[in-house]
């Protein structure tokens, strides 16, 4: 019986093909799009609504997001309990939540119960009463619940990056504080539902195993909705830089320093994002990365270090997080920025590009498995107007790109811009 090698890694091979199922469009005569992705054996659903009411459309902070938060509290026709039970008795989860463009509702169902649950979430969207009680209750609940993040370090290092990076008057970089909840108002809620919220089209992605008469009886709830349809207003929105670079937040008696780096990039629609997202997986996007590979497995500085890249619509964002013992975070730092000249420097080996290619193919097929993966896949091109040839023209860009390309993009990319916070 051989013995297993466990320093020896499996073979792998490379992915030459891949299939995906696509969404298919269905447009109402109201100005609603429906996507759907019929895919998945169980009959389970998903139905997103995605409603162009998010933070860069608001004129008072926290607008959407509150709405977000108290949006399903109640209707003409059924208050907060009545609609938790009612949700409850089908084994129903219905969220609501807020981003820089949208205010996303999100219902997982049995396929079952959608004749009941469908007019649920249409008389929310349609008819919310946003109650003033439920508003105060929001917001102690908000209040309470930024008083416990911000004794988190992690917590406090993203958000000032963010903040930094752009700004407090920009939706990705606007960090709360306590009073600024004292200051929401439900007449401005009320106004931004009416004004903003219920006046456009909104988009639909149903996802999972979905008939025909499923699909039917979506456009059937939905096609009597009416909408001016007038264009959303995004307000202009200002990237404030903030100018130092390096910032050290002190916290009295603490043992961990949480570290956050980053910088604005380029996005998904952008023709050298598939090379730069190849390098940040290089840097730290995956377990083998070389920063876990020098600064958890060689120093032992941390449990865990990785480097991400985030695409919104209006901004691409390059950041790396860890955290480390207090008595390390400059060491920390500086083997960071080693790893950074490293990749600026020196070529990508042929073998360790190889490695990475195969991982970066993987992970892609591992993120098409199932319908409401699927969904997320498509709304990861929709919403920036990019259509499913992307895919094909990422990996294309993945399995070709050379070590020369990528020393190139690093020397263009990671140049010495990126804002460092430190939590101490």
């Amino acid at each position: 019986m051989s013995l297993l090698q466990r320093h020896i890694a499996p073979k792998t091979s490379e992915i030459t093909k891949f299939e995906i199922i696509e969404a298919q469009t269905h447009q109402l005569s109201n100005g609603i799009k429906l996507f759907s992705i019929d895919a998945g054996t169980e009959e389970v659903i998903r139905i997103e609504w995605l409603i162009r009411a998010g933070a860069s459309y608001q004129e008072k902070i926290l607008t959407a997001s509150t709405l977000s938060k108290i949006l399903k509290e109640g209707t003409a026709k059924m208050n907060s309990s009545q609609i938790n039970e009612l949700l409850d008795f089908h084994g129903a989860s219905l969220s609501a939540s807020a981003t820089a463009e949208h205010i996303v509702v999100v219902l997982y169902s049995l396929t079952k119960h959608l004749d009941t649950l469908l007019p649920l979430v249409k008389d929310i969207l349609t008819n919310a009463t946003l109650p003033e009680n439920e508003l105060s209750l929001a917001m102690q609940k908000s209040i309470s619940l930024l008083n416990i993040n911000n004794n988190k370090n992690s917590f406090v290092a993203r958000n000032m990056l963010d903040k930094y990076i752009y700004g407090n008057h920009n939706p990705y970089g606007y960090y709360p504080e306590g009073d600024d909840f004292s200051k929401v108002k439900r007449a401005n809620i009320v106004s931004y539902y009416n004004e903003q919220f219920t006046k456009q089209a909104w988009d639909i992605i149903a996802s999972g195993k979905l008939s025909k008469s499923t699909l039917n009886l979506i456009k059937h709830t939905f096609k009597d909705v009416s909408f001016e349809n007038i264009k959303p207003k995004r307000l202009k929105t200002e990237f404030s830089l903030h100018k130092q670079k390096q910032t050290l937040i002190k916290k009295p008696d603490s043992k961990q320093a949480s570290i956050a780096i980053g910088m604005r990039t380029i996005k998904r629609n952008e023709p050298e994002y598939p090379g730069f997202s190849l390098l940040n997986t290089v840097l730290g996007g995956y377990f083998g990365s070389r920063l876990m590979q020098n600064i958890r497995e060689d120093k032992g500085y941390t449990y865990g270090v990785y480097s991400v890249l985030k695409s919104m619509t209006m901004s691409g964002q390059w950041g790396i997080y860890t955290d480390v013992g207090i008595d390390v975070y400059e060491s920390a730092l500086n083997e960071i920025y080693i790893e950074i000249e490293r990749l600026k420097k020196e070529h990508i080996s042929l073998e360790e590009l190889h490695l990475v290619k195969n991982y970066i193919a993987g992970t892609f097929l591992s993120s098409i498995d199932g319908p409401f993966a699927l969904a997320n896949k498509f709304k990861s091109i929709y919403l920036f107007d990019l259509d499913y040839s992307y895919f094909d023209r990422f990996l294309s860009d993945i399995k070709n790109i050379t070590p020369k390309k990528l020393n190139a993009l690093a020397n263009k990319y990671l140049d010495n811009s990126y804002h460092q916070v430190v939590v101490a």
